[in-house]
């Protein structure tokens, strides 16, 4: 669908423009990155130079999502010989999921929202 694949596009743009939203000193390494396991959306790099998978999600994810991340993780880490962690950026969490998710290790669930703002003319806040 033209219209989600334009959201999703926008997303990966804010993200790669404003990477501390899920890390600290991130610098993007590649986006749209074709692999045999799939198209990873962006790949970022830290400080110490390990790396950082982030799979964009438009809606709540549920275990097929985590499971997608891990497979790209763990090609990520076979082909660099790399330390890899995990980012999905969604718009929440199926219910059923939460607990499990608390638990998860090397990946970070961040989650987006869009904001209106409605305000007098002339008075920008």
């Amino acid at each position: 669908d033209e219209v989600t694949e334009i959201i999703e596009k926008d997303l990966e743009n804010f993200i790669e423009k404003n990477p501390s939203l899920i890390g600290k000193s991130l610098r993007l390494e590649r986006r749209q990155l074709d692999t045999p396991v799939g198209r990873i959306d962006l790949l970022f790099k830290d400080k110490k130079g390990d790396l950082i998978v982030v799979e964009l999600k438009l809606n709540r994810i549920g275990r097929d999502a985590i499971n997608q991340l891990r497979r790209y993780m763990k090609w990520v880490k076979n082909e660099t010989k790399k330390d890899v962690t995990g980012v999905i950026v969604c718009k929440g969490v199926m219910p059923a999921f939460e607990d499990e998710f608390k638990k998860l290790k090397n990946i970070k669930i961040f989650c987006y929202g869009w904001q209106l703002k409605v305000y007098p003319w002339g008075n920008i806040g």
